[in-house]
Parts: C-alpha cells; structure tokens; sequence
C-alpha cells in the first residue's frame, strides 16, 4: 500500500462536505486492503483525522474508537482458516459486482471445528490511566451499547424474535432503527430454533425494503451452550470469516433463543445458566460484538426473563416486548447505565413472499413497522428533566421558530411538523451554554445526554438528519 494510496484519502476526506462520514468510509477502505500491517493503516489514519480536524470537531475518543472498531483484526491463521473452510465447501463467499456479497452461512461440523487462539489477558488499568472522559458507544442510539450483552423477553407471539431480526437488518444496513441511528457493521444471526421462518422474516424485509444483500448471515443448527465451548468456538470463527469477508466488523450477534441453546439444562439451575453466561461471555470477549439473547417469560405472566437471575444479572441491558392490542411495545426494563422505562412502538405487516400455482396458498412473513405509542407519551407527561436537557430543548424550540421547515413525507416523520437538522439544533445549543466549559468534547457529551433524557421522556424526535418537538 503505497503513500500515494493514503494521500488520495486523505484528499477524500479534506474535500468532502462531510469529512467525518468520508473519514469512516476510509476507515472501512483501508482496513479492507492486504499486504500491510494494522499498526500502519492506524498510524495513517490518525494522521488524516488530525489533518481534517476530526479530534477537534467530534474527540479524539471518537477517532480511536472509529479506528479501533475496524481494525479489530483477529487472529489472520484463525480468520484464514474458517474462509477455507466455507470455500473448501463450496460456499461461495467471494466478492464481486455480480454476486451477492454473503450467503448463508452453513454450520462447521465437528471435524472441521476452528479453534480460538486462547482468551485475551486480564487488563490491568491503573486509577491514574482511566479515561477522565469516556464515551460511551451505542450500537443503536441511547439504547443498545456496542460490545455489550443485551436480552429481549417477551412471550410466545410478542414479536421478539421479529423484532430483533429487524433489528438485525437495519444495523446490518446502516438504517436508523425506529428513529434510532445504528452503528453499521456485519451481523450474525444465531437461528437455534425455526431457522427458515428466520431465513422467511428476512426474506420479507428484503421484498418490503428493497434491500437485496446485506452483510448479514444466519447459522442454524443444534446449538449447544451448556455443555462444552465447541459451539462457541465455531460460532466465533463464522463471526470472524464473515467479518473478513464484509470488510466490516462483526457488531451484533443474535442469539434465538436462550432456551434452545441451553440445550436441555435447567433454566432455574445457577449452574447451568451460569455455563451459558460464562460461554456468552466468551463469544462477546472473542468477537467484539454485541450479544443479544432472545428469551422468554415465566407463565405467571410477568414481563421479566424466566429463569435464574444469573442471566439477568450478566446482562447490561434488557427489553421486555409486549403486545398490547394492535400496537406492540419494546420497553426497556434494566439499563446499567442508561435511561429505564424507554418505550419503542411497532405493530407488524404480513409480506407475501410466493403462491403455489396449484394450491394458490399464500407463503407470507411479518416485517415491523413503527406505530405510535400514545400509552408511553401519556406516561411520559410531567417528568422532570435534566437541566441539560431543559437547555437543549429550549434550543431546539429557538431552531424551529427561526429555521424551522417541513421535512420531506416520511412514515418516520409525523406529517406537517416543522423541523431543524440535528447540526442546526447543535448550533443553537452550544451558543445556548449546554455546557459550561468550552472542550468541543464537553459540549458534545452534554447535547448527547440531553438527548437520550428528551427521547426518553418523548420530548423530541429524531429520523436523521432531522429532530423536531414533540410537546
């Protein structure tokens, strides 16, 4: 890879009307390149960030984030190994303009089961050299955190594992998830139970959205977590193949559903879900991504995870789906360290996928589709917010009455509502002293705190690049 390589991306991002967007997509470009090492792609890197201002504008925690997610390299003798495989077996995972860029990815089988290089090394951080400002990263906005381990729990017919696989495609996209922005990366879908109504639920996400490939696979199978790491193991490997053959990182994997990769335990037995948080632990630590266990409720019918509280204690965050009528909820009832209560509304829509010439019977799949949620904005009345978040609202009502426009139709966007771009409503929160200090990177923690506590109590909504009021 030579210096003229690196100047033409730099020139990229110096040129661009959005240089951190373009800088990204650099990132992504120049991990994807072979023959030259890691630690040089991040020193040139770097160089360009500072070049085009990018630790300035948005922190230096969020350049070596960006830079350390991609160039989340895995062991190449591991990752080169479980490509073999899949092209030994004839899966055909090579790139081109013609194909798609994955397909299905099919179990390893015991024999030809990869191993992990071993488990990374304890860290050691002294009080001194913890970050004095950290950040947090959101895999989906003020929700889900990246590198992180979540569950959804729900009953039989709530919608869960719909949910989630929606979930699943959008962040595999790159597209906001119920007015929520993604991190974009590759992802697997864990399908240990009814593997092709998985493989159907996608295929109408792919009809109803019009996305025909997507860096996204499934893995169906007997799964095993209890017993042995085996199936860890091979399931780290595929994550870490289809990451090298996406050129993006593996950032979410869905695990469907807890009780079949249990594989028969006890479910209230702390030694044998205390095996499963161990081997989930494991996956997470292996591949970087975030795990998310798809779980159901006990049959007293109280919205919590069935079973011991081992899983609910491992978890940082948890989301109970309900539904309710015609509109399902997906509400978070545990965050560690973020907003409880938050409520998101979805309804589904039937998609037809095929009919039988001979029998004319329909085979359909349901996609999600955003509802409105007048029992949680009712809830939501008269909580008291941060003052932060008074500030930023103030602001963005200021941004309305002086730049305020009717966005373009949108199903995201409630029809009629005058809106400011989300740079806008910084503008005018920063002049309005969101934050005392000066530090770009203060300013930009306050706004986005304000922000998660404004969509939490459902003050404000957010369909990039828009936000607009929602009292």
């Amino acid at each position: 890879m030579s210096d003229q390589y690196f100047a033409g991306l730099s020139n990229a991002v110096l040129s661009s009307e959005a240089p951190a967007d373009a800088f990204v997509a650099c990132i992504g470009d120049a991990v994807g390149q072979k023959g030259v090492s890691k630690a040089l792609v991040v020193d040139r890197l770097q160089q360009i960030a500072e070049a085009a201002g990018l630790p300035e504008s948005h922190g230096d925690d969020w350049v070596q984030d960006k830079i350390a997610r991609a160039c989340r390299v895995p062991n190449p003798a591991f990752t080169e190994a479980a490509i073999e495989y899949h092209r030994e077996n004839n899966h055909d995972f090579e790139r081109s303009s013609a194909g798609p860029l994955t397909t299905r990815l099919a179990s390893l089988s015991p024999a030809r089961a990869v191993t992990l290089p071993g488990r990374k090394p304890l860290r050691f951080t002294l009080f001194a050299d913890i970050d004095p400002e950290p950040r947090k990263v959101f895999l989906i906005e003020s929700l889900i955190g990246a590198n992180e381990t979540s569950g959804f729990a729900g009953a039989p017919g709530s919608g869960k594992s719909v949910l989630a696989g929606d979930m699943a495609c959008h962040v595999a996209g790159g597209l906001p998830w119920l007015g929520r922005r993604v991190n974009k990366g590759a992802v697997l879908y864990v399908a240990a139970e009814r593997a092709k109504l998985t493989e159907r639920r996608f295929a109408a996400f792919r009809k109803h959205h019009g996305r025909n490939d997507l860096p996204l696979a499934v893995i169906a199978g007997a799964v095993d977590f209890l017993s042995s790491g085996q199936h860890v193991d091979e399931i780290a490997g595929h994550a870490l193949a289809l990451a090298a053959l996406s050129s993006l990182p593996v950032v979410l994997i869905v695990i469907d559903t807890v009780s079949r990769v249990l594989n028969g335990g006890d479910e209230n037995s702390p030694k044998d879900m205390g095996a499963l948080v161990a081997n989930v632990a494991y996956l997470q630590e292996a591949t970087g991504a975030h795990v998310l266990l798809i779980h159901h409720v006990p049959q007293d019918g109280n919205v919590r995870l069935r079973g011991h509280g081992a899983l609910l204690g491992s978890l940082d965050t948890v989301i109970a789906i309900e539904k309710g009528g015609q509109i399902r909820t997906a509400t978070v009832i545990k965050d560690n360290d973020g907003v409880e209560d938050q409520r998101l509304a979805f309804d589904l829509k039937s998609v037809t996928l095929s009919i039988d010439p001979d029998t004319l019977e329909e085979t359909s799949a349901p996609v999600v589709v955003g509802a409105e949620d007048t029992i949680g904005r009712s809830a939501a009345k008269g909580v008291k917010l941060p003052k932060g978040a008074q500030i930023a609202l103030r602001a963005l009502e200021t941004a309305i009455e002086e730049r305020g426009a009717i966005p373009p139709a949108s199903n995201h966007i409630p029809p009629g509502v005058k809106a400011v771009t989300v740079d806008q409503w910084r503008d005018h929160a920063y002049r309005t002293g969101i934050s005392t200090g000066d530090n770009p990177n203060a300013k930009r923690m306050a706004l986005s705190r304000a922000s998660d506590a404004l969509l939490a109590a459902q003050k404000i909504g957010i369909w990039e690049p828009y936000v607009w009021s929602a009292r």
